[in-house]
C-alpha cells in the first residue's frame, strides 16, 4: 500500500486526502510523511469534497440538510416525529 500512495504521488494522482470515522468528523490531511519522503497536498483552504461532507454530516442530525431516507426522529419517544428541515 505504502508503494502504491508514493508511486501514485509521483504521478500526481495525489492532491488531496481526508478521513472520516465513526466520530461523524472530517480530519484534514495537509502532508503525508512516509518512506522518508513527505508528501505536500493541496492547500485545506482549497479543498471542496472534505467541507462538503462536513457540512453535511453536520446538516443532517441538526436539521439543516434534508434526510431523504427518513432516518431521523425526535428523542422524545413518546413523539417520534422526524425531524424536519429548517
Amino acid at each position: 500500500m505504502i508503494d502504491e500512495i508514493l508511486d501514485s504521488y509521483g504521478r500526481g494522482g495525489i492532491r488531496k486526502r481526508y478521513g472520516t470515522g465513526t466520530a461523524a468528523t472530517i480530519a484534514r490531511v495537509a502532508q503525508i510523511a512516509l518512506a522518508g519522503r513527505e508528501i505536500k497536498l493541496r492547500p485545506v483552504d482549497e479543498r471542496e469534497k472534505a467541507p462538503a461532507v462536513l457540512n453535511r454530516l453536520i446538516g443532517l442530525p441538526t436539521g439543516l440538510e434534508p434526510d431523504p431516507f427518513g432516518r431521523l426522529f425526535a428523542i422524545d419517544s413518546r413523539d417520534p416525529t422526524p425531524v424536519t428541515t429548517r
